[in-house]
């Protein structure tokens, strides 16, 4: 596994379920978080940019890198809010984690 999954294992404190049971959370919060980006994104683009955000993202193979690149080159401000939305989205879930009663 990598430093990274390692990383979110650790943060979302879920380190003593099954191996299996890790990387369905881990996956299922990947693609919370790619929503959420994807939401917010596009909530603060105009018009325009917006059009070209969706072309972008129909022609995609790798929605994460289509992301990255189109924020990199067409709206730069919303690196920041970027990794807001991925922070904002581990924090919801490690409650979520913590809330559950067994």
């Amino acid at each position: 596994m990598s430093l990274r999954f390692d990383q979110l294992v650790e943060q979302l404190d879920i380190g003593m379920l099954p191996q299996y049971a890790q990387e369905q959370i881990i996956e299922q919060l990947g693609e919370t978080i790619l929503q959420a980006t994807i939401v917010t994104i596009s909530e603060r683009l105009s018009p325009k940019q917006f059009n070209r955000f969706e072309r972008a993202m129909d022609a995609a193979e790798d929605a994460v890198a289509a992301i990255q690149m189109f924020v990199a080159t067409h709206a730069p401000e919303l690196t920041p809010l970027m990794e807001q939305v991925r922070e904002d989205e581990i924090k919801k879930l490690r409650q979520a984690i913590r809330n559950i009663k067994v």
